[in-house]
């Protein structure tokens, strides 16, 4: 929608066209910077524009918790969201800055980073009741989509609370001034007047209902007790498993490179504090760690997404170490949505962070937003659509300016967004799995082609960057793919397949030779329960059998490969386990278990491929004997 000239969108949701005289219809609601977008999700073709100038009014219905009316112009058109609030949130955000940006568009940029208060909305002189007990004069604000917090003089932006994300307000009862906000578990003391209290919790009150966000009242808190209470905070959450030195950028402190801070790893909790004193400033669940985004263009930023919709970000000297340990820390307490990206998905992303798809089934045909198709299914589909008609040579992929390229990799960024780390449903339909496995193999091998490292005119500097972004977002698209059964069954029959994996490991760029390793780690420990042990052997015997496989993967793990070590640590704690034993053997959930016999064809045969398995020379390969089918009763204690 929109193709290479258009702003990116920057949200997505599912929502329904509500008529009162004929069917109502799907639509995909589209968020953009200047204008916003309605799509048919058949065929994804773009509806309508609208741009928020030409909005009136979007209010939440009284009769309804999940529809919303939406004036625009002269029309008025009724839409059903279950994340209606969040809509209507960001809708708002967006025509602010819209109307920012048309009033100020003499002052440069325009604008941008220059607070603009349109007539109407209410100021609250406050002063904010530090962690330490200092005191600090701001003002509050009380926008549509936001309680937003600025400096005394009303120029600066501290921080921005919407009104989805603050879970309750409270006050001092010791006090008449006192109000605190909670945001992320942690409260916000902010001290008033006695005669505008009421009116600021009114005015949140009022605000938040207006965009369908619920109000909540928290309990009453002690002034007097409020240092022994913020002192106590985020004390008992364990022991520091690894701590990292971090720069937190803030708008707190304009003119300086930042905070500094210690992120502390625990068991279950990532911590932020001081550096100097050890007071601690947040603490977040390591459950509600969404993504860790490294940003390719500048070595030491990390931003860390949450659940909830919140984000931080950090400057790390050591920024891949510490994304290494998050990610470790939060997979091991069960967190199956976290995964390491390069980009923001919240454009593409059907869903909020966080939340799968529930399908109902009525009448016996499944009922779906794509119609019969979940939504993973109907983005698998896209991205073999669009990857088939890309084609697979240079020509057809770098002409025009590389559009070929650039639509794959929306397809793919459109997938993943909607796909968890899990992979797909392990039942996926064996047709949709080849109708994309093969063209994504196909366009990675022209990839691995454009190398950077090519001294010749063949490439031009953007083909080989693009290339470089392209390679990474479709390894993750095929790690999620091989997740499922035809998957991990038919990976192995994808023409050229053992050459691609040979070049994608040994990429200059250490974020696809990262996600190589990740999809060689699935290929040698079958992901699904019961596990296919004869495919899984031999998928060890091909993968591991070419020499430039095997010696690239040397060079990984002795810390050769690639830019950094993000591929070793894949290595060593999926690749090699998994080689050696596979993964332990888990009872399957009643729902897996049925996805599985409708979708495993009974009884489980390795595919083997002929010619792949035919090249290797037999005695360059000394492949582990078979799994044993059950381990002994008595076995000598873990060493």
């Amino acid at each position: 929608v929109g193709g290479m000239t258009d702003p990116p969108p920057l949200s997505r949701y599912q929502t329904t066209k509500c008529r009162s005289w004929r069917a109502s219809y799907a639509r995909i609601f589209s968020l953009h910077s200047g204008f916003f977008v309605t799509i048919d999700p058949q065929n994804f073709s773009e509806t309508n524009r609208y741009q928020y100038t030409s909005v009136v009014r979007a209010s939440p219905s009284g009769s309804s918790e999940d529809e919303f009316t939406l004036e625009v112009g002269r029309d008025k058109l009724k839409f059903k969201c279950k994340y209606r609030s969040t809509l209507l949130t960001e809708l708002s955000r967006l025509k602010h800055e819209d109307e920012k940006r048309s009033r100020m568009a003499g002052a440069g940029d325009g604008g941008a980073g220059v607070l603009w208060v349109p007539p109407g909305i209410k100021s609250f002189p406050v002063e904010r009741v530090q962690r330490m007990g200092s005191r600090t004069n701001s003002v509050l604000l009380v926008f549509p989509y936001a309680l937003v917090e600025t400096s005394a003089d009303g120029k600066t932006v501290l921080q921005e609370y919407k009104y989805t994300q603050i879970q309750k307000v409270g006050f001092t009862t010791d006090d008449q001034r006192g109000i605190t906000v909670y945001v992320t578990g942690r409260a916000r003391l902010f001290l008033t007047s006695p005669n505008q209290r009421s009116d600021l919790a009114s005015s949140i009150k009022s605000a938040s209902e207006n965009i369908g966000s619920p109000f909540e009242v928290g309990e009453g808190v002690l002034l007097s007790q409020w240092g022994e209470i913020r002192a106590s905070y985020g004390k008992n959450c364990g022991e520091s498993m690894c701590t990292f030195s971090v720069i937190k950028p803030s708008r707190r402190h304009a003119g300086s490179a930042g905070s500094l801070r210690l992120l502390v790893i625990t068991q279950s909790f990532l911590i932020e504090k001081d550096s100097i004193g050890g007071g601690i400033v947040s603490v977040r669940p390591l459950a509600d760690v969404y993504a860790i985004v490294r940003h390719r263009a500048e070595g030491d930023k990390i931003k860390i997404e949450y659940k909830d919709g919140t984000s931080r970000v950090y400057k790390c000297s050591e920024r891949d170490d510490m994304a290494c340990s998050l990610l470790d820390a939060a997979l091991c307490v069960g967190n199956s949505d976290v995964s390491v990206t390069e980009g923001v998905s919240d454009g593409f992303r059907l869903l909020p962070r966080g939340v799968r798809e529930v399908v109902d089934k009525k009448g016996g045909l499944m009922e779906a937003f794509f119609g019969p198709d979940s939504i993973e299914a109907w983005y698998l589909k896209r991205l073999g659509r669009v990857a088939a008609s890309a084609g697979t040579s240079t020509n057809s992929l770098f002409s025009n300016d590389g559009s070929a390229v650039h639509d794959v990799v929306t397809a793919a960024l459109e997938f993943n967004a909607n796909v968890p780390p899990e992979g797909i449903f392990p039942g996926t339909d064996k047709k949709a799995v080849v109708s994309a496995l093969n063209p994504v193999i196909g366009i990675l091998g022209v990839l691995v082609k454009v190398k950077a490292e090519d001294k010749s005119d063949s490439f031009t500097p953007a083909q080989q960057q693009a290339a470089e972004d392209a390679a990474s977002t479709l390894l993750q698209s095929v790690f999620r793919i091989c997740k499922c059964v035809f998957g991990f069954q038919l990976f192995l029959e994808t023409p050229n397949v053992l050459e691609v994996m040979a070049g994608l490991l040994g990429a200059r760029d250490q974020f696809t030779a990262f996600w190589a390793v990740k999809v060689l780690g699935v290929m040698v420990a079958c992901p699904f329960s019961p596990r296919n042990k004869e495919q899984e052997f031999v998928n060890k015997q091909v993968l591991l059998a070419p020499p430039s496989i095997r010696e690239t993967l040397v060079e990984i793990l002795i810390g050769g490969g690639g830019e950094g070590g993000w591929g070793k640590v894949v290595l060593e704690e999926e690749v090699i386990p998994g080689y050696e034993t596979g993964r332990k053997e888990e009872e399957p959930t009643g729902g897996e278990q049925q996805a599985q016999e409708q979708a495993q064809p009974p009884p489980q045969q390795a595919h083997l491929p002929p010619q792949q398995v035919q090249s290797p020379p037999p005695q360059q390969v000394q492949p582990p004997p078979p799994p044993p089918q059950q381990l002994p009763q008595q076995t000598q204690p873990p060493q």
